[in-house]
């Protein structure tokens, strides 16, 4: 019976050994699992939401925790973790690599720290990983190689470097997606053989990287790639000819590289292409016809290249296209009359900077979709079309710098007041342009008003007033009106624009001061007046525009002094007011302008000395002070702005010697002192052996090297005017000390000597009176000597003397 007992309990344990060990397993395994999350929690130094910090409780089941799904099949086994856009701040711990079920990994979007364990090598069921968007650090481990299974892989957005493990990367046959882009540390090459057989990949994202070499031509055999961004790299060399066959190739990104030779025709084979991208590079030749061929381009990118000849006018049917870029080559031709109709899906259209010619066609205001038309730099003519107004999603237009001929003083030709039905526009640029006629008071509509933040007309031949209806231009962040020939006064109704951060009105014809209004343009950061016939005084006021950055008033009639607060702008870098009439002196507080960089002044009735502090501005780059009526010295401080490179202050009243500290300015290239009073020695070091007899001409002092066409300075007036400084310095002072001391001492022989007489005899031969000589002073105190020192006060120094006949004395030596 024991027997039969026995056999049965061996028989029962055979039977469900299996079952309780996997139960084992499992607790053990789900146990694993808690323990790798909790691991995860406890570097999370940041959870700004506290949605780990409260959920992740071990009070409650691991598989209803947020951002964890569990196994179905595998009951307690972590299959997904989903973190993305949390906000955590967390390093990765190694204890990830024990999630051995996971096939799901996402926390991008969050601000992970720390390197990639090599330990995620062990997950040998993920298909995703994405690690985007975060600030993970160190190389990529080659531990990703073992993720046989492994589909997505997304490093994109982090401070990756060094290269990407490419040989194991590449061999998971699953993998569709590498993406590392943003990283800007990542580099090597990419490899010769890029795909091998039964190869899946479909994306290759790389932008904005260290990357060099060549594209390989055996990119080819990568036949499932769709979507290739290489750009913003340093990949060299050309593009391959084998692109061509990537039959499935949708988007092609190589901008911003080195890449040079020709655009290869068979990119025209790649039917499925929505997107051509190949700006800023090196590429030469002419534009292949065959692109014409992309009937599914959206988006075609060639600017900032080196391509010549005609546009094919191919490309002007591709009836998808929404983007073409094309500035920055050497393109030329003409746009097609009837532009609209095989381009109807334009939305901006780029031909800046070729040499493009003709007319702008009419046709062009029927492309209802297009919100930026830039034909900046070319040689258009004729006519701007005034139906533009019809486009009404337009928010950029640039036509400068071309040949445009309106008159705006024609209704037939001015097309700034059809622009005014344009709700959306931002931008206007017509500058450099042969426009005449004045500026139309519709410029301050409504519309323009609600939206326009640039209005740029500068060096056309606008003539007339500004119109006060410009001050309607609230939004207006950008006004230049320079090089026209506007007449009359400023508006005051400019002092509206609240937003206003350039102003430019230079070269006019206008009259009048610079209106009180200003004072209010408290984001003003550019103001230039130059050369407008501008008078008076400057107000006062403008000192409290502490957003100026630069000043440029040069070369008007302004006769008042330089308001005081113009020096209290601390944050100025360009203060130009040359060839005015300002008066007055320049004043210690000029070492305010601590960030000036170039201070112009030239050609004024400026007096007095130049002052010390004018050192203190260690970032002048440029000074001018020519052309005035400035006296005395050159300061030593000079030598103290370290980054002056230009410095002229010539005809003027100044003397005395060039500081030879001046020699140490290592870059200064421009220096003139010309027509001056100065003397003395020309300096030789530094750039000073640069200069030229110009730069010194006019100062009958000066001497040194024959080279500057001065006489040589003479060694027996140095040895004279030596001579004199030592005599002054060393001997007339101790004369006057030994006569002054002299006189005491007589002084005190009368005194004791009266003292003398009165004392009875029986005393009268203790005291025994001798003049002393200064020598014996000197003797007496050891050269006045300090171990001598008794006392120092305000008029003088008293040592303690002992003389030859071992008489001890108190000396006292005055200060002259």
């Amino acid at each position: 019976m024991a027997n039969q007992t026995r056999i049965i309990l061996i028989t029962l344990l055979v039977i469900c050994y299996p079952a309780i060990f996997t139960c084992l397993a499992a607790n053990l395994n789900s146990s694993t699992d808690e323990s790798s999350l909790l691991s995860l929690k406890a570097r999370i130094t940041s959870d700004p939401n506290n949605i780990l910090t409260t959920n992740w409780s071990q009070g409650t089941p691991f598989c209803t925790w947020i951002g964890v799904t569990c196994s179905r099949r595998h009951s307690s086994r972590v299959t997904a973790l989903d973190l993305f856009d949390m906000g955590l701040e967390a390093t990765i711990p190694q204890e990830i690599g024990n999630l051995s079920f996971l096939t799901y990994l996402n926390i991008g979007n969050n601000s992970f720290t720390g390197p990639i364990p090599d330990e995620i090598g062990n997950l040998n069921r993920l298909r995703f990983l994405r690690l985007s968007s975060n600030q993970l650090g160190g190389h990529i481990p080659t531990s990703l190689g073992m993720l046989t299974n492994l589909e997505m892989l997304d490093l994109s957005d982090n401070l990756l470097t060094g290269s990407l493990p490419w040989s194991g990367i590449l061999n998971i046959s699953s993998l569709r997606v590498i993406a590392v882009t943003r990283n800007y540390q990542l580099s090597g090459s990419l490899p010769l053989e890029m795909c091998g057989p039964g190869t899946r990949l479909e994306q290759m994202r790389l932008s904005v990287n260290q990357f060099v070499g060549s594209i390989p031509e055996n990119i080819s055999r990568c036949g499932q790639l769709m979507f290739i961004s290489f750009s913003v790299n340093n990949f060299t060399g050309s593009i391959p000819v084998s692109i061509g066959s990537l039959s499935q190739l949708q988007i092609l990104a190589l901008g911003g590289n080195q890449l040079s030779g020709t655009i290869p025709p068979s990119i025209g084979n790649l039917s499925n292409m929505h997107t051509l991208d190949l700006t800023s590079n090196s590429l030469q030749g002419i534009v292949p016809t065959e692109i014409g061929q992309l009937s599914n381009l959206t988006f075609l990118g060639l600017a900032a290249n080196r391509l010549r000849g005609d546009l094919p006018q191919s490309i002007f049917n591709l009836t998808r296209l929404q983007t073409l870029s094309l500035t920055n080559n050497n393109l030329s031709g003409n746009l097609p009359l009837s532009i609209d109709r095989g381009l109807p899906n334009l939305q901006t259209l780029y031909l800046g900077n070729n040499i493009f010619s003709g007319n702008i066609p009419d046709s062009i205001s029927n492309l209802s979709r297009l919100t930026t038309l830039d034909v900046n730099g070319n040689s258009f003519s004729g006519n701007i079309p005034i139906t533009l107004g019809n486009l009404q999603q337009l928010q950029v237009l640039r036509l400068g710098s071309n040949q445009f001929t309106n008159n705006l003083s024609i209704p037939e030709q001015n097309f700034l007041t059809s622009l005014t039905y344009c709700k959306n526009l931002t931008f206007i640029r017509i500058s450099v342009n042969p426009i005449t006629g004045v500026l139309p008071k519709s410029l301050g509509s409504t519309n323009m008003s609600a939206s326009l933040q640039s209005f740029i007309a500068d060096s056309c031949r606008i003539s007339g007033g500004i119109p006060d209806e410009i001050g309607n231009l609230n939004n207006l962040v950008w006004l230049a009106l320079g090089d026209n020939e506007l007449t009359g006064e400023i508006p005051e109704t400019l002092g509206r624009l609240k937003n206003l951060q350039r102003l430019s009105i230079f070269r006019n014809k206008l009259q009048g001061s610079i209106p009180l209004s200003f004072c209010s343009l408290e984001n003003l950061y550019s103001l230039s007046l130059e050369s407008s016939g501008l008078s008076g005084e400057l107000p006062m006021c403008l000192g409290n525009l502490t957003s100026l950055r630069e000043i440029y008033l040069g070369n008007n009639t302004f006769n008042s002094g330089i308001p005081s607060s113009l020096w209290s702008i601390r944050r100025i870098q360009v203060l130009s007011l040359y060839d005015n009439s300002f008066n007055g002196s320049l004043p210690l507080e000029i070492s305010s302008l601590s960030s000036v960089t170039e201070l112009d002044l030239h050609g004024n009735q400026l007096s007095g000395e130049i002052p010390n502090t004018i050192g203190q501005l260690q970032n002048l780059a440029n000074l001018s002070l020519s052309d005035n009526k400035l006296n005395g010295h050159i300061p030593e401080s000079f030598a103290d702005l370290r980054s002056l490179q230009y410095l002229d202050i010539s005809h003027n009243n100044l003397s005395g010697p060039i500081p030879k500290s001046l020699e140490s300015l290592s870059n200064l290239n421009y220096f003139n002192v010309s027509f001056n009073e100065l003397s003395g020695e020309i300096p030789e070091g530094g750039h000073f052996a640069n200069f030229t007899p110009d730069n010194f001409a006019g100062n009958a002092g000066l001497c040194g090297s024959s080279r500057f066409n001065v006489e040589v300075c003479k060694m027996i007036n140095s040895t004279k005017s030596s001579r004199k400084n030592r005599l002054i310095k060393y001997i007339i002072p101790p004369i006057a000390s030994m006569i002054v001391l002299t006189a005491i001492i007589i002084l005190l022989l009368r005194h004791y000597g009266r003292k003398l007489s009165s004392v009875p005899s029986d005393q009268s031969n203790l005291v025994h009176l001798e003049r002393i000589s200064y020598y014996e002073i000197l003797k007496a105190t050891d050269n006045l000597d300090i171990g001598n020192l008794i006392g120092k006060g305000s008029i003088g120094s008293v040592y303690k003397g002992t003389f030859s006949n071992e008489t001890t004395l108190a000396v006292k030596v005055f200060s002259i």
